[in-house]
């Protein structure tokens, strides 16, 4: 369900015939229903046949919702099922996901974006790569508090970025595709190193 904030957006899952999966929630449906006005960003598929919500609060951060094969939240998944990467006190605006993948360890690897409230150099907008661990903790090893941030772009001519979801290369490094627009657009790759 890719939509403006709502507080209850859904999963669906089909069968090959188009057909909601029984197996999968209420017919097929999973209600995300969290208590927070959610808008849902990415579904990524996952190894033992769960899907990972990804999702973004506009006012406090991004949250990850982890599902079993059978629609339920994965308990051992951070909060009952939810992580959550939260807004830097910061930061003017909310951190936005754009789409998530899983790595060959089992964790979680999240691109987006981080906005700033004005036009000086350090508050534009600049890519996040955050990542979380199977247990839906931030992981320690990558960055500070789990999450890095792409170089500022030009404040001068592209100010505001926007990112696809992450891919993972052989060797654990991470590749976010995005541009970054203002009176000119560019479009590009970052790399980030697994570490």
């Amino acid at each position: 369900d890719h939509s403006s904030p709502a507080e209850h957006p859904h999963v669906v899952r089909l069968d090959p015939d188009g057909v909601p999966d029984p197996s999968f929630g209420a017919d097929g449906v999973r209600t995300l229903d969290i208590g927070e006005e959610l808008s849902v960003a990415d579904i990524a598929p996952l190894a033992d046949g769960g899907v990972l919500a990804v999702a973004n609060n506009p006012d406090e951060g991004i949250r990850l919702l982890k599902l079993t094969a059978t629609g339920d939240f994965d308990q051992s998944f951070g909060d009952d099922g939810i992580a959550r990467i939260e807004r830097p006190r910061a930061a003017g605006f909310a951190l936005s996901a754009s789409g998530a993948i899983e790595d060959e360890a089992g964790r979680f690897v999240v691109a987006g974006t981080q906005p700033g409230p004005g036009w000086e150099r350090e508050e534009v907008d600049r890519v996040m790569v955050a990542r979380v661990t199977e247990d839906g903790e931030p992981d320690a090893t990558f960055g500070p508090d789990g999450r890095v941030l792409g170089p500022p772009p030009d404040v001068e001519t592209t100010p505001h970025a926007s990112v696809g979801a992450p891919a993972i290369q052989p060797g654990g490094r991470i590749v976010v595709a995005g541009r970054v627009t203002g009176p000119s657009t560019e479009f590009g790759l970052l790399a980030f190193a697994e570490d």
